[in-house]
């Protein structure tokens, strides 16, 4: 439309998000994006996976106690740590899917990128 909007891309988008099974493990969904997002193109930045594995399982006892600490015991450790890791500016998972998102190749003839995809349970 006039204001740049793709009303059926964000339909898509949504459809694919709410059809997307929540991840039992942070781990899973992160390999499964990180190695989706290798096979792109347009300039996506990449991430380090052994520095992404490393401060995922650095960060999750230390989580665990900040969780604890605050009262929030009941809140998953693997959210807590996918908002962490989310936010780091090395390893850039912000920049990756960020990238994604704006890809020119972020949409195809049968809905969302396979890359886009992939970030999908990471996401969720």
């Amino acid at each position: 439309d006039e204001f740049g909007a793709d009303t059926v891309w964000a339909f898509q988008l949504k459809a694919t998000f709410e059809n997307t099974p929540t991840p039992s493990f942070l781990i899973d969904a992160l390999l499964h994006m990180v190695r989706a997002a290798l096979k792109t193109k347009h300039g996506v930045k990449k991430v380090d996976v052994e520095m992404l594995l490393n401060v995922v399982d650095e960060e999750r006892d230390n989580m665990e106690r900040k969780l604890r600490a605050a009262g929030f015991s009941y809140y998953p450790v693997d959210y807590a740590l996918a908002i962490y890791v989310y936010t780091l500016p090395e390893p850039a998972v912000f920049h990756l899917i960020n990238g994604l998102l704006r890809s020119p190749d972020r949409k195809t003839a049968t809905g969302i990128s396979p890359g886009l995809k992939a970030c999908m349970p990471f996401i969720k």
